[in-house]
Parts: structure tokens; sequence; C-alpha cells
């Protein structure tokens, strides 16, 4: 398969998943947290991720109970998606992380179908990590060897 075919497919897949992954972003918009405390937005993540045949690890790391992982697929290949959903103080989602942790979850489902769909082998692991706004929340999960096992991560944030 030529590289414009991967692209128009990863691209179609990602076109099928925007009503849940523009639902996502909303929701979380709605419903604001801060660092530590996004009980709400990691329930939401999880639970889109579990219907699309991911398993759930929760916590992953000893000191975050609203960090956690999912994990599809199989073989030695371990690819890593890290998402991102806490809001500022009294700001809400000014920074957009509902956005992030939507995204990541549409990268995450859409290589997921790719790798189903085409009979490739490699596993997929999505990381909620919490606490971004002022708690690096993924440097203590880094430090916690949360990530070890992979073979790369896509972690994301745009800036201007």
């Amino acid at each position: 398969m030529e590289y414009k075919d991967l692209k128009d497919q990863a691209c179609r897949y990602v076109d099928e998943l925007k009503p849940v992954i523009y639902g996502i972003a909303e929701s979380l918009h709605d419903h604001p947290e801060t660092g530590m405390n996004e009980v709400f937005a990691s329930a939401t993540l999880k639970k889109i991720l579990q219907d699309c045949g991911f398993a759930i690890d929760n916590p992953v790391a000893d000191a975050f109970p609203t960090a956690f992982h999912a994990v599809c697929g199989h073989g030695p290949f371990q690819m890593g998606f890290l998402a991102e959903y806490d809001a500022l103080p009294e700001i809400g989602h000014g920074c957009g992380h509902n956005l992030l942790g939507a995204g990541s979850v549409a990268a995450a489902i859409a290589v997921k179908e790719y790798l189903e769909k085409n009979g490739k082998e490699g596993t997929v692991v999505f990381f909620g990590c919490p606490g971004e706004e002022g708690g690096s929340g993924k440097g203590f999960m880094a430090r916690d060897g949360v990530f070890d096992e992979l073979d790369f991560a896509i972690s994301w944030h745009p800036g201007d």
C-alpha cells in the first residue's frame, strides 16, 4: 500500500469518528475539572475507549486516581498516545485540554482500526494523563516507569 493510500485510509477513520470526538470535546468542555480531580473526564474517555474494544487499567500511577491506560491490539510494537483533559482553575478549558483528550482518542482509535482492518500487528496504548496544568502528571508517570514498555509515544499541544 502506498503512502497516499495509508493517509487516505487514516483520514477516513478519523472522519468516521467525528461525532464521537466532537461529543467528547464538548462534554469535557461542559464539565471542567482541575488537575488530579478529572473524575468525569477520565470516566468519559475510558468509556469511549472501552466501547471501541480497549481494555482499561485504572489507576496506573499510585498517586493519580484519574490516570489510566487503555490497551488494544497485539504484537511487540507498542505505540503510546498521551492525552490531557484537565482544566484551568476559574477559566475552565481555556487551554483546550478537552480538545487534546478528544484528539488523542481519535488518533488511538484510528490506529487501532488501521491495524485491525489491514491485519497488522501492534499494540495501541492510550494514556490518560491528569494534572497537566501546573501538575506535570506525565513527568510523574514517566518517573514511575509507566511509559517504559513503549516503542514510541505521541503527546501534543498546539501553540502559535
